[in-house]
């Protein structure tokens, strides 16, 4: 496959993910870039996310760093699904911030894969670092 045919499977795969996820919507979160193996997604902490201390809830900024890994790893063109993840908190996360993540692909062996997710806020700094272990399977995520 070229890799002008792999770009379009990618962005077809963006579109089935942003039509489907109803949890990318509520959260209002914007894919930035895609490509086969990277995804880069951004959000601005709103009051949906937030915890009972007026921060940004944990499980709020896991769903995040999971959406772009969901993108990255189904990128492809196969439905992949989580195996096992990670995440650590690196720092506080307000409301307000914008917070991006970044996900790229380490390893793709087979129909296993291993996906990190960098997300970091408006100044760059790392306030969470997740790590997805997928597995792809034989079928496909977008036409």
């Amino acid at each position: 496959m070229t890799a002008e045919a792999r770009q379009r499977t990618a962005e077809a795969v963006a579109r089935t993910i942003g039509d489907g996820d109803r949890l990318m919507t509520h959260f209002e979160i914007e894919l930035i870039e895609i490509r086969p193996g990277y995804a880069r997604c951004a959000v601005t902490v709103g009051d949906r996310m937030a915890n009972a201390a007026g921060l940004a809830h944990g499980g709020a900024l896991f769903a995040f760093a999971d959406i772009a890994f969901a993108h990255a790893c189904n990128s492809h063109g196969r439905l992949a699904l989580a195996m096992g993840v990670d995440i650590n908190f690196m720092g506080r996360v307000d409301l307000g911030d914008r917070l991006q993540a970044e996900a790229t692909e380490i390893s793709l062996r087979g129909r296993n894969g291993i996906t990190d997710v960098r997300v970091t806020n408006q100044d760059g700094v790392l306030v969470a670092l997740f790590r997805g272990r997928s597995l792809q399977l034989d079928r496909p995520l977008a036409p």
